[in-house]
């Protein structure tokens, strides 16, 4: 496996967060490392950011890379 490929990609909703570390050259989730956390929409910003925090950990420990990139996906809502 190539390791220069390999990224934890993060999507995080309004009531959900799911991350992984994927293998962009073979195009993979790795085992192991999928998570999906429910978040509280109500909950304060510092309980919000802990669990993203908790969940991106989580996925770094499963499958240990000293150079880790961090994709995140985030819903926004444009208006001109």
């Amino acid at each position: 496996m190539n390791h220069s490929f390999l990224i934890i990609g993060a999507d995080i909703g309004g009531s959900h967060m799911e991350a992984a570390m994927v293998d962009l050259g073979g195009e993979q989730v790795l085992e192991k490392t999928h998570i999906l956390k429910s978040v509280n929409p109500h909950a304060s910003a510092d309980a919000v950011l802990n669990t993203w925090t908790q969940t991106i950990q989580t996925v770094m420990a499963a499958y240990q890379h000293p150079k880790t990139k961090i994709g995140i996906a985030m819903p926004y809502r444009i208006t001109s």
